[in-house]
């Protein structure tokens, strides 16, 4: 089992071995490994400044052994200290390592032909907005998530998709992505070929037009969509908290930012 929790605030962190958010072994001689482990990524942009890097590839969700697992990576959008709103991107630096997601669902047979349904694997996604983001035009500002110098891979359904908090939706590419902050609804869609282009790398700083959703790029992004949403009265039971991350927008009366 490999449950536990990862939180990023700020400053210089770097990660040498293979980064596993999620990790779940399973063993017939050991009942208690065959339930799935929950692991979860929190990145917070409140800190000092630097940069989250990666030097051997990042996993979300990893099995070995065929266990099952649940990997939630959490991206905060807040003010820096020099009072900037981003998000801080995960770097992966060596093109010996890659971004890796996976979802999968399997049932493991054991020794003796005696099988282990598993709940399988699901790699999450979650954005949380600590404060308003910048309106660029009419859409909020494109947003940066992993940075990575190889490539986006895995394995099982949705290989280069995350799901939604409840495992239930993929977010495919170009799906939407929309979160409510103060009584606002602001939307992106996110893209797994696209590009960040950092102003300093090693503070993670970026501005929205350095991030881009070419169709040959390796880096996950959020481009902002030119329109907000209030919701309406009977959505609000919909949002888990002033932040969550949901897919679907009710339709109502909309409000240019």
């Amino acid at each position: 089992m490999g449950s536990g929790t990862y939180e990023y605030h700020g400053g210089n962190f770097t990660m040498n071995n293979q980064t596993q958010v999620g990790s779940a072994t399973q063993s017939a001689a050991d009942p208690g490994s065959n339930s799935a482990a929950i692991g979860k990524f929190i990145i917070y942009n409140d800190g000092p400044d630097g940069a989250l890097l990666v030097s051997n590839g990042f996993s979300v969700s990893t099995n070995k052994s065929n266990g099952g697992s649940i990997g939630i990576v959490e991206f905060h959008y807040s003010l820096d200290t020099h009072g900037v709103g981003l998000t801080r991107p995960i770097q992966n630096t060596a093109f010996n390592g890659s971004l890796s997601i996976v979802n999968q669902d399997f049932t493991n047979i054991g020794p003796g032909g005696i099988g282990f349904p598993m709940n399988g694997a699901s790699s999450r996604l979650n954005l949380v907005l600590e404060a308003a983001p910048t309106i660029i035009g009419v859409a909020p500002q494109n947003l940066g998530l992993f940075k990575d110098a190889n490539k986006i891979g895995g394995n099982g359904s949705w290989p280069k998709a995350f799901y939604t908090m409840d495992g239930g939706t993929g977010y495919s590419q170009g799906a939407t992505i929309s979160v409510a902050y103060s009584g606002t609804m602001y939307s992106w869609t996110i893209s797994y070929s696209g590009l960040i282009t950092f102003t300093n790398a090693s503070t993670s700083a970026y501005v929205s037009s350095g991030i881009t959703a070419p169709t040959n790029g390796n880096d996950v992004v959020l481009i902002g969509l030119g329109e907000s949403l209030i919701p309406e009265p009977g959505s609000m039971a919909l949002l888990a908290g002033a932040g969550s991350l949901i897919l679907a927008r009710r339709r109502g009366r909309g409000k240019k930012a």
